[in-house]
């Protein structure tokens, strides 16, 4: 079943689940634009069966924040946000 995120300008996208795809969280490390503030999207991590496996960490002034989490299907994920 396909996952969908529509947006009205910017970068949209869809996740998709085929036979062969397997979930794991040794694959490659995907970057999604946690908004202004990736804490949004972080604090609902746990509640829809995904796991935190790093917290909201400064990468600096500059580049901002991020987070690494499990999803709720096995995949290893990561957020981005400047704030």
């Amino acid at each position: 079943m396909p996952y969908f995120f529509p947006v009205k300008s910017g970068i949209g996208g869809a996740v998709i689940a085929s036979p062969g795809s397997i979930p794991s969280d040794t694959g490659p490390l995907i970057y999604l634009n946690g908004g202004k503030d990736l804490n949004n999207v972080l604090n609902k991590v746990e509640e829809v069966g995904g796991r935190i496996v790093m917290p909201k960490t400064l990468i600096s002034e500059d580049a901002g924040y991020f987070a690494i989490f499990i999803d709720s299907q096995g995949n290893k994920l990561t957020l981005h946000s400047k704030n």
